[in-house]
């Protein structure tokens, strides 16, 4: 237990840190992923500097953005999102057809491909709207048969549907966008990650100073020093943390070195 005790006191800032990103991860975005997983991969596909982006990430670009400029994002990603949905419901429904989304999210004409068993393929324009007038007018674009509308629409116009409604769609992208919008920063554990280290500081230092080990003076010298130094240590590394391609060596860092106190503890 001694030797445990040790290892706590010698790592606490990287303990408390692997602690943090580990409740981050599970609770941060608060997004239900096996529900609305297709927006956040409507996202990624939104630009080719999100393809990679964690929630994190995602978080940051969507907090980047102006307030005029949200209205056109959730638009943007409402017609992938409404693609993505629909392969991912063709794909998973167990018949012969798989579809697929054309990698550019700009294809002329036509959003996705869908391939029968024997490899024939077919090509469709995917709208999702309550407008009869844009139904109509993608209709007349490239024919009612190659035209997939959200459900209010689909029956009515004559054509295949998605699946989805339009109000639903709508309402799962804007709730995720207004969760990206609320949500935190691993930046935002720092002030409880600071007072767990200063508390460990002050207990040990308090305890030097009852036992006359060290003056009042020394005492709050020191209290200042180790606080301030402390606070700075925590800053830098969530930073480094916080940035894409530096976070996993970072984290990295952090695991070796708990992992070496505990070997030289043991070895000791």
């Amino acid at each position: 237990m001694e030797k445990i005790i040790r290892i706590i006191k010698k790592n606490w800032d990287e303990i408390g840190i692997a602690t943090v990103l580990g409740h981050f991860h599970s609770q941060g975005s608060q997004i239900d992923i096996e529900e609305h997983g297709y927006i956040i991969e409507a996202l990624k596909r939104s630009s080719n500097e999100l393809q990679e982006a964690d929630i994190n990430e995602l978080h940051t670009y969507v907090q980047s953005l102006e307030e005029e400029q949200i209205p056109g994002l959730i638009s943007n990603i409402k017609g992938i999102a409404h693609e993505v949905y629909y392969v991912e419901t063709e794909n998973e429904d167990g018949d012969a057809l798989q579809a697929f989304i054309f990698e550019d999210t700009n294809h002329e004409d036509y959003d996705i491909v869908v391939y029968d068993q024997v490899g024939n393929s077919d090509i469709f324009q995917m709208k999702a709207t309550d407008s009869e007038a844009y139904a109509n007018s993608a209709i007349e674009e490239v024919g009612r048969d190659q035209v997939i509308l959200t459900e209010e629409l689909a029956g009515k116009m004559g054509t295949a549907s998605s699946g989805i409604s339009n109000k639903e769609l709508t309402s799962d992208v804007e709730q995720v966008v207004d969760q990206l919008l609320k949500d935190h920063s691993v930046r935002d554990y720092l002030p409880t990650l600071s007072a767990w280290s200063i508390a460990l500081i002050a207990s040990s230092l308090t305890k030097r100073y009852i036992n006359k080990q060290i003056n009042k003076k020394t005492y709050f010298q020191l209290i200042t020093i180790y606080c301030g130094a402390k606070v700075s240590k925590l800053a830098i590394i969530i930073a480094a943390i916080c940035i894409a391609g530096v976070k996993i060596v970072a984290g990295a860092v952090l695991f070796l070195k708990v992992a070496f106190s505990v070997k030289s503890t043991y070895s000791a």
